[in-house]
């Protein structure tokens, strides 16, 4: 038997390559291959070999690319070019099989599938992307940094509950702007937890007091605002117990989140003093520290202390451990 030469192997893939080539742009294919008849293909399809999309190995994993392919702008012609280059390599290289993770192998040149033969392949392969969005599709940008501004809805009255949307979340109406925060964090919603126990236990001591929470809205001056804890004097509430209160608490509480830093806290403590409110606490769960603020200064409290009383809230001098059990504990 001969020996091969370098030269011989050369002449034998390039024959083959372009036996390969004749033989896919052939309109005869392989038993194995799925063929439709020129008459059936042209009743169930009304695009053109010239304008036929095709498909190319994808890295992306949503619609069409979950199975390695997407659209291929190559007209179908061109796409036996690289049908031919494929062949031609796959002769120089021991069976090169794509990867199933989605990366092509670089030796291999990319798979042209032509779309007009697409409807053979199984679903998964063929199925194309959508290309549009759902008509109630809501585009928002990568990053945001709340509280989000929300265009009011038609009939919106910031006096009215009933006409304010529903989102799941919490909505605040600020000089004239509909404002909102998405749902808050273990860390903070255990610790508005804490308060309100505090609160709560204190209030069946002194019924004179009411003690709002679960976003405490409050209609003050021209603007809509919730808190997470908040203590009023009986007295001063009217009975009806289906709208916002128009007197400002003596006490209101916030608890810091990943969305309400100390920063912007502070400023709707500041609100807060301005429209009447006696006392204000505000909560840092990471800290677990208490800033009381009030119109004579403010003051920086830490587990181990006890918080300052006030003249208008009798007996209200919770230690800070205490409302910060939950986190501490874990």
């Amino acid at each position: 038997m001969r020996p091969t030469t370098a030269t011989g192997r050369q002449s034998s893939t390039a024959s083959e390559a372009v036996a390969c080539a004749a033989s896919r742009s052939s309109p005869r294919r392989a038993a194995s291959t799925p063929v439709r008849s020129p008459r059936r293909s042209t009743r169930r399809t009304t695009t053109s070999a010239a304008s036929a999309p095709l498909l190319r190995p994808s890295s992306g994993t949503t619609g069409a690319s979950a199975a390695g392919w997407t659209t291929c702008s190559t007209p179908p012609p061109a796409c036996e070019a690289c049908r031919a280059a494929r062949c031609a390599t796959a002769t120089s290289r021991s069976s090169p099989r794509p990867s199933t993770s989605g990366r092509r192998d670089p030796g291999v040149p990319p798979r042209c599938v032509d779309g007009r033969r697409a409807r053979d392949y199984p679903a998964s392969m063929a199925r194309p992307a959508p290309s549009e969005l759902d008509e109630e599709t809501i585009d928002v940008p990568r990053t945001v940094r709340f509280p989000v501004e929300l265009t009011p809805p038609d009939g919106f009255d910031p006096e009215r509950l009933e006409t304010w949307p529903r989102v799941e979340g919490r909505l605040e109406w600020v000089e004239g702007r509909l404002f909102y925060m998405p749902p808050c964090g273990a860390r903070q919603q255990q610790t508005v937890a804490d308060l309100v126990v505090t609160l709560g236990i204190w209030a069946r001591l002194h019924p004179e007091f009411v003690v709002g929470t679960n976003e405490a809205g409050m209609r003050l001056g021209d603007a809509t605002r919730a808190a997470d804890g908040a203590v009023w004097r009986r007295a001063e509430l009217s009975g009806d117990l289906g709208g916002l209160p128009r007197v400002p608490p003596v006490l209101a509480a916030e608890v810091a989140g990943r969305d309400e830093p100390e920063t912007q806290l502070r400023e709707k403590a500041s609100w807060y003093l301005d429209v009447g409110v006696a006392v204000v606490w505000v909560l840092l769960p990471k800290e677990c520290e208490v800033l009381v603020v009030t119109r004579a200064g403010e003051s920086r409290h830490r587990v181990g202390d006890r918080l300052p009383p006030h003249p208008r809230l009798p007996d209200l001098t919770p230690m800070v451990d205490e409302l910060f059990l939950q986190i501490s504990a874990a």
